[in-house]
Protein backbone atom coordinates (compact mmCIF):
# COMPACT_ATOMS: atom_id res chain seq x y z
CA UNK A 1 0.00 0.00 0.00
CA UNK A 2 2.74 2.08 0.74
CA UNK A 3 4.50 1.46 -2.51
CA UNK A 4 1.85 2.53 -4.41
CA UNK A 5 0.66 5.75 -2.67
CA UNK A 6 4.86 6.96 -2.77
CA UNK A 7 4.56 5.62 -6.68
CA UNK A 8 1.82 7.97 -7.35
CA UNK A 9 3.22 10.96 -5.50
CA UNK A 10 6.58 10.73 -7.69
CA UNK A 11 4.64 10.08 -10.60
CA UNK A 12 2.27 13.30 -10.09
CA UNK A 13 5.45 15.47 -9.10
CA UNK A 14 7.28 14.07 -12.72
CA UNK A 15 4.19 14.84 -14.81
CA UNK A 16 4.04 18.54 -13.03
CA UNK A 17 7.75 18.81 -14.51
CA UNK A 18 7.32 17.49 -17.67
CA UNK A 19 4.50 19.82 -18.21
CA UNK A 20 5.84 22.90 -17.00
CA UNK A 21 8.95 22.34 -19.29
CA UNK A 22 6.47 21.74 -22.86
CA UNK A 23 4.68 24.82 -21.68
CA UNK A 24 7.81 26.73 -20.89
CA UNK A 25 9.09 25.81 -24.46
CA UNK A 26 10.09 27.91 -27.18
CA UNK A 27 8.85 26.51 -30.13
CA UNK A 28 8.31 28.69 -33.15
CA UNK A 29 5.88 26.92 -34.93
CA UNK A 30 2.59 29.21 -35.21
CA UNK A 31 5.31 31.81 -35.62
CA UNK A 32 4.24 34.32 -39.06
CA UNK A 33 6.80 35.06 -41.60
CA UNK A 34 8.24 38.50 -41.33
CA UNK A 35 6.61 41.44 -42.94
CA UNK A 36 8.33 43.19 -46.29
CA UNK A 37 9.67 46.29 -43.65
CA UNK A 38 11.13 43.59 -41.23
CA UNK A 39 13.02 41.64 -44.32
CA UNK A 40 14.41 45.17 -45.95
CA UNK A 41 15.40 46.01 -42.42
CA UNK A 42 17.07 42.63 -41.47
CA UNK A 43 18.72 42.93 -45.00
CA UNK A 44 20.11 46.26 -44.60
CA UNK A 45 21.74 44.78 -40.64
CA UNK A 46 22.89 42.08 -41.72
CA UNK A 47 26.30 43.49 -43.34
CA UNK A 48 27.03 45.30 -39.79
CA UNK A 49 25.78 42.40 -37.81
CA UNK A 50 29.54 40.93 -37.61
CA UNK A 51 30.88 44.03 -36.81
CA UNK A 52 31.87 45.05 -33.29
CA UNK A 53 32.15 48.95 -33.31
CA UNK A 54 28.70 50.97 -32.11
CA UNK A 55 26.92 53.62 -34.16
CA UNK A 56 29.01 56.26 -33.04
CA UNK A 57 28.25 59.11 -35.77
CA UNK A 58 25.50 60.30 -33.81
CA UNK A 59 26.51 62.46 -30.63
CA UNK A 60 24.87 61.11 -27.28
CA UNK A 61 24.38 62.61 -23.87
CA UNK A 62 23.41 59.99 -21.61
CA UNK A 63 21.82 60.76 -17.94
CA UNK A 64 22.90 58.91 -14.90
CA UNK A 65 21.92 58.94 -11.68
CA UNK A 66 23.38 57.43 -8.91
CA UNK A 67 22.91 57.56 -4.90
CA UNK A 68 25.67 57.85 -2.26
CA UNK A 69 27.46 60.61 0.00
CA UNK A 70 26.94 63.64 -2.23
CA UNK A 71 28.51 66.00 -3.06
CA UNK A 72 32.04 64.87 -3.38
CA UNK A 73 35.36 66.79 -3.65
CA UNK A 74 36.41 65.01 -6.73
CA UNK A 75 33.20 64.10 -8.73
CA UNK A 76 33.62 66.69 -11.28
CA UNK A 77 37.02 65.79 -12.09
CA UNK A 78 36.00 61.42 -12.32
CA UNK A 79 33.26 62.83 -14.99
CA UNK A 80 35.17 64.96 -16.58
CA UNK A 81 37.63 61.90 -16.97
CA UNK A 82 34.45 59.55 -18.02
CA UNK A 83 33.21 62.05 -20.39
CA UNK A 84 36.73 62.49 -22.20
CA UNK A 85 37.23 58.41 -22.60
CA UNK A 86 33.55 58.13 -23.32
CA UNK A 87 33.55 60.98 -26.13
CA UNK A 88 36.96 59.24 -27.76
CA UNK A 89 35.22 55.64 -27.79
CA UNK A 90 31.73 56.35 -28.19
CA UNK A 91 30.57 59.79 -29.43
CA UNK A 92 28.83 59.90 -25.89
CA UNK A 93 29.16 61.97 -22.45
CA UNK A 94 27.43 61.42 -19.32
CA UNK A 95 25.03 63.85 -17.47
CA UNK A 96 25.79 62.86 -13.74
CA UNK A 97 23.13 63.47 -10.68
CA UNK A 98 24.29 62.55 -7.56
CA UNK A 99 21.60 62.06 -5.14
CA UNK A 100 22.38 61.49 -1.36
CA UNK A 101 20.21 58.80 0.49
CA UNK A 102 18.15 60.78 1.92
CA UNK A 103 16.66 61.90 -1.12
CA UNK A 104 17.00 59.24 -3.84
CA UNK A 105 14.30 57.22 -3.25
CA UNK A 106 11.23 60.29 -3.94
CA UNK A 107 13.57 62.29 -6.64
CA UNK A 108 13.95 58.95 -8.97
CA UNK A 109 10.09 58.44 -8.32
CA UNK A 110 8.94 62.15 -9.49
CA UNK A 111 11.81 61.52 -12.14
CA UNK A 112 10.37 58.58 -13.55
CA UNK A 113 6.59 59.48 -12.85
CA UNK A 114 7.35 62.91 -15.13
CA UNK A 115 9.18 61.30 -17.82
CA UNK A 116 12.57 62.70 -17.39
CA UNK A 117 14.89 61.15 -19.85
CA UNK A 118 16.65 58.39 -17.31
CA UNK A 119 19.55 56.52 -19.20
CA UNK A 120 21.51 54.70 -16.18
CA UNK A 121 20.36 54.27 -12.20
CA UNK A 122 21.19 53.23 -9.36
CA UNK A 123 18.75 50.24 -8.32
CA UNK A 124 18.15 48.94 -5.22
CA UNK A 125 17.29 45.28 -5.03
CA UNK A 126 14.39 44.39 -2.27
CA UNK A 127 11.89 46.51 -0.77
CA UNK A 128 12.40 49.99 -0.14
CA UNK A 129 11.97 51.51 3.23
CA UNK A 130 9.74 53.99 3.88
Amino acid sequence: MRTTRSSGTVLAALTAVILGITGCGGGNSGASAPSKAESTAAATTAGTEGSTNPDTSTFRKLKVYTVGNFPQNDTKAVVDEINKYLKEKINAEIDFQGLPWSSWAEKMALAYQSGEQVDLTFAQLGRLRQ
